[in-house]
């Protein structure tokens, strides 16, 4: 099964004037859920699904706690997570401090394998009516 897609209707801006288009959108095939995906993988490597879980939640803790020291962490061919902050502008270099940062942000960037696999990711039309913009209509 291919990369499931709909088509969307839209209201664009050209030169002025509102023209509805078509495009494709990804379509939401569901939420894989935590345990689904420890299953899936035990079944895929000669790890059980409890060591499974432990070694993703000992990946998931080590990546927060990196990242919140400020460390970038590249995951194997999958990426690289990294920090960045949400802050206020100020007028002052001085009135720049720890009140002005809103939050921290983790930020994902694929790998170059990664991206390459899926650029050669099939898609699948889904038959089903056009969405809009502006909410469903049927």
């Amino acid at each position: 099964m291919g990369f499931p897609f709909i088509k969307y209707k839209r209201k664009v801006n050209n030169q002025g004037n509102k023209e509805e288009k078509y495009m494709a959108k990804a379509y939401n095939a569901g939420m894989i859920e935590y345990k689904d995906l420890c299953k899936r993988m035990e079944k895929h490597c000669t790890l059980s699904k409890s060591d499974v879980e432990a070694a993703v939640a000992e990946l998931a803790w080590q990546i927060e706690n990196l990242l919140s020291q400020g460390h970038s962490v590249r995951v194997g061919d999958l990426g690289i997570f990294y920090p960045t902050l949400n802050a206020q502008t100020v007028d002052d270099p001085k009135d720049v401090h720890p009140n002005t940062i809103k939050k921290i942000v983790c930020n994902f960037l694929p790998s170059k394998e990664l991206k390459n696999n899926l650029n050669e990711t099939k898609f699948d039309l889904i038959d089903r009516d056009i969405w809009y913009s502006k909410g469903i209509e049927k």
